[in-house]
């Protein structure tokens, strides 16, 4: 018995990351390929894209600040919350226990890193 993972790559990375990184559309290219056509796989640019994902501990969340001095930090693409004020943070088990994310893109990985970091301590969030 042999399993197959014939599927996009989770964790914004088709929809996201390798946009970002190379300008292919990754959906496109899957819905191309299901219907018989040739997909566009040639690379558009060479850029770095990075995500990060908030590391908060275990309790309710009581605010989030900061969200919109983070979104005109130049090169942040996206922020976005799975749980918003009022939920319950837990374990993370899996990608949807995650409190949100933050996607970036410069000219190289390194500095999309340092961007999403830059991001991550621009917002606070308070949990009790």
């Amino acid at each position: 018995m042999v399993e197959l993972g014939a599927r996009m790559g989770g964790d914004c990375i088709t929809t996201h990351l390798v946009p970002l990184s190379t300008g292919i559309d990754m959906i496109k290219a899957t819905i191309d390929i299901a219907c018989g056509n040739d997909p566009d796989i040639e690379p558009k640019f060479s850029k770095g894209s990075a995500i990060r994902y908030f590391d908060v501990p275990c309790g309710v969340i009581k605010s989030i600040d900061g969200v919109e001095e983070a979104k005109i930090i130049d090169g942040v693409k996206e922020i976005s919350f799975t749980k918003h004020m009022g939920d319950t943070v837990g374990e993370i088990g899996s990608s949807v226990d995650r409190v949100g994310f933050v996607i970036t893109q410069s000219d190289k990985t390194c500095n999309a890193v340092k961007i999403c970091e830059k991001s991550l301590n621009t917002i606070r969030i308070d949990v009790e």
